[in-house]
């Protein structure tokens, strides 16, 4: 870190122009101040939108679609989510199939998005829950 960084008690943050304290910032110590020029809130929205754009093919605008599409839900337990929502797509194909929230996105991606195995769980949960009376 530079002598400078030490010094910085706050930064204005490049894409929402908000004074934050300097802990609002990553560290990089190429910069004078010793700190990224954008917060880490924006630059990890960045960074999210950049790799659904470069892995998925899906731009800013279409995940806002998909997203109203499905109501600001996920596509499988209908949790309300955000802009951190998960890009599902077919491991096979690349083909986008929607939006998920983290539990079920990791869920289907444990069960390697084997519909066999998916069904298998789901008759396993069935057969063993109990029954509230």
């Amino acid at each position: 870190m530079t002598l400078s960084a030490l010094h910085v008690q706050s930064k204005e943050c490049t894409s929402c122009k908000e004074v934050l304290p300097s802990s609002a910032f990553y560290k990089n110590p190429k910069r004078s101040t010793g700190l990224h020029n954008e917060c880490k809130p924006c630059q990890n929205a960045r960074r999210r939108s950049n790799k659904r754009v470069t892995a998925y093919g899906v731009t800013p605008v279409q995940f806002n679609k998909m997203l109203e599409q499905q109501g600001g839900a996920c596509a499988i337990c209908g949790t309300s989510i955000d802009q951190k929502a998960h890009v599902d797509h077919c491991h096979t194909s690349g083909k986008v199939r929607g939006l998920l929230c983290n539990n079920c996105n990791t869920a289907i991606g444990k069960l390697k998005d084997n519909p066999e195995i998916i069904q298998s769980a789901l008759d396993y949960v069935k057969v063993h829950t109990d029954s509230v009376p």
